[in-house]
């Protein structure tokens, strides 16, 4: 009963989920291997692309292009999104209408991107701390009932479980090893994110003729089928729409890179 706890107990630690990513609203897994999304309107191209969703945020990468004769004052603190469970309408009164009933979910700001990222490495140390004694607890365990079982008449079936506690144990310290490690990568990436996160992150500035600001944007996670960007460049506001990738969609975009 006590190996049939301590199984179980290893699966859903070893347990994880699958990679998710947001593609574009008409991204087309037969035809497209792109998931780039982008809008050209009066001489201000924006593009986008989510390159990351972790347990906190949604992580995108954009660019925005000048190509026209004047400058544009831009804030990446004013770039939001709206989630909705059902494709957002057509035609500006509708797409007016539907929007305002939605919450609208502002980009982090680098002070709070990069507390997010010092706890990950909190994370970590405490990770390490507590898979340590489990595993000196599993260990403990293990001996234990070893030495109930010499204290007891030695038989097959004592045998038997002791084999399949050993066996257990081993699977427990290599399940421990995984989680360690995975918190071990997962603390050096969060370091080095800080490390580069000032040279990476959307500044807020003037974008003149000619020039393109390009950096990441951090937004608060959500799980609507369907998102939609909105990024004001002067007095206009670019929406680019984005779905959650499918099965279909991941296996082509995991061949494409």
């Amino acid at each position: 009963m006590k190996s049939r706890i301590i199984l179980l107990f290893l699966i859903l630690i070893s347990s994880s989920c699958s990679t998710q990513i947001l593609v574009p609203e008409w991204f087309d897994p037969k035809t497209d291997s792109n998931k780039h999304n982008w809008l050209d309107y009066e001489g201000i191209v924006v593009i986008a692309e989510n390159i990351e969703i972790n347990e906190q945020h949604l992580i995108f990468d954009f660019e925005i292009k000048n190509d026209t004769d004047h400058r544009f004052k831009f804030d990446p603190g004013e770039a939001y999104f709206i989630g909705s469970h059902t494709p957002f309408p057509s035609g500006s009164d509708a797409r007016m209408a539907f929007e305002s009933k939605l919450q609208k979910h502002f980009a982090l700001s680098e002070d709070e991107v990069s507390a997010h990222f010092e706890q990950k490495m909190k994370s970590h140390k405490r990770t390490n701390l507590i898979t340590g004694i489990l595993g000196a607890g599993l260990l403990a365990l293990n001996v234990a009932m070893d030495v109930h079982d010499m204290n007891n008449e030695v038989s097959s079936k004592t045998l038997n479980n002791k084999a399949i506690r050993d066996m257990v144990t081993f699977g427990g310290f290599a399940a421990m090893d995984i989680v360690r490690e995975q918190a071990a990568m997962s603390g050096y990436k969060a370091s080095e994110d800080l490390y580069f996160l000032p040279d990476e992150i959307m500044e807020e500035g003037v974008i003149h003729s000619g020039e393109s600001f390009r950096g990441k944007m951090f937004f608060p996670v959500s799980h609507e089928k369907f998102i939609r960007m909105i990024i004001p460049v002067g007095r206009n506001e670019y929406a680019l729409d984005f779905r959650w990738a499918d099965g279909k969609d991941q296996r082509v975009l995991r061949r494409a890179h």
